[in-house]
C-alpha cells in the first residue's frame, strides 16, 4: 500500500481485529503525521522501493523528500526494493535518499540489515554480527556506500559463497 488513506485504514483494521501487520511501501505518504500514526499504532514500515519514476496513480506524491518525513517521525522502518521488479542490488543505492536527508551511514545500513530483521521478528538470529547469530554478511573492499565498492567476500549462513 502506498497511499495515506490506505495507511489509515490499515491502522483501524489492525486495531479492530487485534492483528499484527506491517505497512509495506508507503511511498506516497507525504505527511509526517501519517508516519507518526503508524508509530503510535506500533506498525512497522517496510519502505520503498525508491528511485523509480512515479508511474502509477498511487505514487502521485512519491518524492525522495518523503524519506525525511519518515526519518523525523516516530515510526520504526526498514527498506525494500520489490525484487524482481526493482532488483535487490538497488537496495544499497536506495539508501542515498536517506543520506541526502541527513541520516548517518551507520543508521542507513541498519535499514537493510538489523531493522528489516527486527520487523520480521528474526533479529535474534539475523541483522547484526554477533556470537550465536547466523553469519550472513558481505565484506566490502571499501565503504559499502561508495559507488565504486564491491563485495570482497559474501557469507551466507556461516559459509563463504564468494
Amino acid at each position: 500500500m502506498h497511499k495515506e488513506d490506505d495507511i489509515l485504514y490499515l491502522i483501524e483494521f489492525a486495531k479492530k481485529y487485534g492483528i499484527k501487520v506491517t505497512a509495506e511501501h508507503t511511498c506516497d505518504v507525504f505527511h509526517k503525521e501519517i508516519f507518526d500514526e503508524l508509530g503510535k499504532a506500533e506498525i512497522p514500515i517496510v519502505y520503498g522501493p525508491l528511485g523509480s519514476v512515479a508511474y502509477k496513480v498511487e505514487l502521485k506524491h512519491a518524492y525522495y523528500q518523503n524519506a525525511g518525513l519518515l526519518m523525523r517521525s516516530s515510526a520504526f522502518y526498514g527498506l525494500m526494493t520489490d525484487h524482481p521488479f526493482i532488483w535487490s542490488p538497488s537496495l544499497r543505492d536506495s539508501l542515498k535518499f536517506f543520506l541526502i536527508q541527513g541520516m548517518s551511514p551507520e543508521v542507513a545500513i541498519s535499514m537493510i540489515t538489523w531493522k528489516n530483521a527486527k520487523i520480521l521478528g528474526l533479529d535474534d538470529t539475523l541483522g547484526t554480527v554477533e556470537q550465536g547469530k547466523t553469519a550472513s554478511l558481505i565484506v566490502w573492499n571499501k565503504d559499502p556506500l561508495n559507488l565504486g565498492s564491491f563485495p570482497g567476500m559474501v557469507m551466507a549462513e556461516g559459509k563463504i559463497i564468494r
